[in-house]
């Protein structure tokens, strides 16, 4: 399958290493077992899949500046590789890739945004629900932190913090619930016999294989 970098370059994946096309997401057994080249290519193609040179589409405002991140952001290569790839991924590799992403565009990256952002909570690794978690969080301290700077509107920021805060909260159960309910099967299979309910007592669930 081929993924286009910008321009120039692209980069083509077997269908066996692929669990979804679109954002990208990778099957971490064939990176397990791919040479250094084809993990380099993969996890290439992944991260411009998500991220992209804040030139391409992010406002910017001298005034302000530098680049209004408004869907999250900036993103540092050296944060969201090792923690998506590290598990599978010997770290001198990450790091090469790192290495080169910093060269390109630097450390601030804006990220891609697809018509079902919104929408998107089907994580296929283990730690993407944390590593999601704490981007979230950490847009939320930096939203908090302007209160200091905007004192006028201490009232407001704070509370777009705490609406931010459980909204991420929310989004990091509703996402480690479904990575486990479509990987496990015994999960389902618990939440539905385990759970108890006054209104299904002598309801019967079934769970097909």
């Amino acid at each position: 399958m081929n993924y286009d970098l910008d321009d120039h370059r692209s980069v083509n994946l077997p269908q066996e290493a692929v669990l979804r096309d679109e954002p990208l997401e990778l099957n971490d057994n064939w990176l397990g077992t791919a040479n250094r080249e084809e993990q380099l290519d993969a996890m290439r193609a992944w991260w411009h899949c998500r991220y992209e040179d804040p030139a391409q589409s992010t406002p910017y405002n001298g005034r302000e500046g530098g680049y209004l991140y408004g869907h999250g952001g900036p993103f540092d290569p050296a944060d969201e590789l090792p923690a998506r790839f590290s598990h599978v991924i010997d770290d001198d590799v990450v790091q090469e890739l790192i290495d080169e992403l910093h060269a390109e565009i630097g450390d601030e990256w804006a990220p891609v945004l697809l018509l079902d952002d919104e929408l998107d909570v089907e994580p296929h690794a283990r730690n993407e629900p944390v590593s999601n978690l704490t981007r979230s969080l950490a847009d939320t301290d930096t939203l908090a932190s302007l209160v200091e700077q905007q004192p006028t509107a201490q009232n407001i920021l704070l509370r777009h913090a705490f609406i931010s805060l459980i909204a991420a909260l929310e989004t990091y159960l509703w996402e480690t619930t479904k990575y486990w309910v479509t990987t496990d099967q015994e999960v389902l299979k618990n939440i539905v016999t385990k759970t108890s309910s006054p209104n299904r007592t002598n309801s019967k669930i079934g769970l097909s294989n």
